[in-house]
């Protein structure tokens, strides 16, 4: 009995400090957050294969987190783009870059898909994602801007990319941008 309140109390203090050591600015429900890439890159092909463009944009819901961030950190470069973000013309451009992503993937899932992909879409796999490249997302920053390419392949071996970019922070990954679409081998 002892022995079961000691583990117990041990495990108590085990989750407390993970959870302590978790950022307190990182709001994970206004995000997107996935607790793998794999698991990030498995809804992206789920959401090509069955051109659900609404699943694809929900993917990709992550401004808050841009702009969590973007909050918290500091340098020249950053107190920077946060004025031209709050000014008028910021606020404007970021609107407009948001509606040309949608048609984006609209256009991408409706009529992009190459018509020797299309038929195969069902079929598609993926054999693998590999990371191409990590950086601090800002001067003094907790998260991390990390680059992915996404191999997809038919049942035919024909061969396509994708990258994506993702913010890792808070042991969570955060798809922020897609870097071409189902680019052929």
């Amino acid at each position: 009995m002892m022995r079961h309140l000691i583990q117990w109390i041990i495990y108590s203090l085990l989750l407390l400090g993970i959870a302590a050591c978790g950022d307190a600015d990182y709001n994970k429900d206004a995000y997107v957050p996935f607790g793998s890439v794999d698991e990030l890159s498995y809804e992206v092909l789920q959401s090509i294969k069955d051109r659900d463009s609404d699943r694809f944009l929900k993917l990709l819901d992550n401004q808050q987190v841009v702009n969590d961030l973007l909050d918290k950190a500091s340098g020249d470069d950053v107190t920077d783009l946060k004025a031209r973000r709050e000014s008028p013309q910021g606020k404007r451009a970021e609107s407009v870059r948001r509606l040309a992503e949608k048609q984006r993937i609209h256009a991408f899932l409706a009529a992009g898909i190459p018509p020797e992909l299309a038929e195969q879409l069902p079929q598609l796999s993926s054999s693998g994602i590999d990371f191409s490249g990590e950086k601090p997302f800002a001067e003094d920053s907790p998260a991390k801007l990390q680059n992915y390419v996404l191999h997809v392949n038919t049942p035919e071996s024909s061969s396509y990319t994708m990258g994506l970019t993702i913010i890792y922070w808070n042991g969570y990954y955060h798809l922020i941008e897609i870097d071409g679409y189902l680019e052929k081998l």
